[in-house]
């Protein structure tokens, strides 16, 4: 079977660009955005990736299945490796913080010990990496369906 993207002409703006300056923009923006951690410059990168994906006239329903898988990886990441068991900020959030929800106990059966401190830290940091990976993804998920596969 052959599989396509779904491309169909849309007179935007974005397909006034050359196709390898699109990549050029969409690259120069992922390793821009990796190189910030604080939230204004990211939400200011968010806004740049909400008009790009604007002006591609692509629509949310068109990429809906796209959207769906980055939205539960972004879920995985976020919520498992960055609020429970504090993963990915190790070397960016330090343990110590002003503490949300701080729990600590032991489980009847087996004895483990549990501690979980979720501090307002690693809440900031996970909404940074929100807002990161959605606007990396709304610059990404425009190309397949905005891009002319002849050119």
């Amino acid at each position: 079977m052959l599989v396509t993207w779904q491309f169909r002409i849309r007179n935007s703006l974005m397909e006034a660009f050359d196709p390898r300056a699109r990549w050029i923009f969409s690259l120069v923006f992922l390793f821009s955005v990796t190189m910030f951690w604080d939230i204004r410059f990211l939400a200011v990168f968010f806004g740049v990736a909400a008009l790009w994906f604007a002006s591609s006239r692509v629509t949310l329903r068109e990429t809906r299945r796209a959207w769906t898988l980055i939205l539960f990886l972004l879920f995985m990441m976020v919520v498992v490796n960055t609020l429970i068991t504090s993963g990915g900020s190790a070397g960016i959030v330090t343990g110590e913080g002003h503490s949300v929800i701080h729990l600590d106990g032991r489980f009847p059966v087996t004895g483990w010990h549990i501690h979980f401190n979720l501090t307002v830290e690693r809440l900031w940091f996970a909404l940074a990496q929100v807002l990161r990976v959605l606007g990396i993804s709304a610059v990404f998920v425009v190309i397949p369906y905005s891009m002319d596969p002849r050119l």
